[in-house]
């Protein structure tokens, strides 16, 4: 389990003992929050390929997927509650469908801003 108090004083480790410990932890850090995105990334894709959408909907849907979809989306904010969960020992699931929850919500405020707004720009 990755300690959020071993996260912050990594960078004011001083001694090459220590700083092997703080590679330790940065490399573990950095596996687990890739892996929570992968699992987000498959999760996401899991839904995407559920079609209960209107026909006269599917060239916006599908346009839409391919940006929920994208290789370039960082899951940032569906990244943090895994990591809660997992500082907490909450159940992984729980903790993944609630990162799924703010992904879909944010991603909603996206599809507002380019394909409602006709904003292409982001800020």
């Amino acid at each position: 389990m990755i300690s959020v108090l071993n996260l912050i004083r990594c960078p004011f480790l001083s001694t090459s003992h220590n700083k092997d410990k703080q590679i330790g932890h940065a490399t573990r850090a950095l596996s687990t929050i890739e892996s929570i995105k992968k699992d987000l990334n498959t999760r996401i894709l899991q839904l995407s390929q559920k079609k209960s959408f209107h026909p006269a909907l599917s060239p916006f849907v599908n346009e839409a997927n391919k940006l929920l979809l994208s290789p370039d989306a960082k899951r940032i904010r569906g990244i943090f509650p895994v990591l809660i969960g997992k500082v907490l020992n909450l159940d992984y699931e729980a903790a993944l469908l609630k990162g799924i929850i703010l992904e879909l919500l944010h991603f909603t405020s996206l599809i507002h801003d380019d394909f409602i707004d006709d904003h292409r720009q982001r800020r």
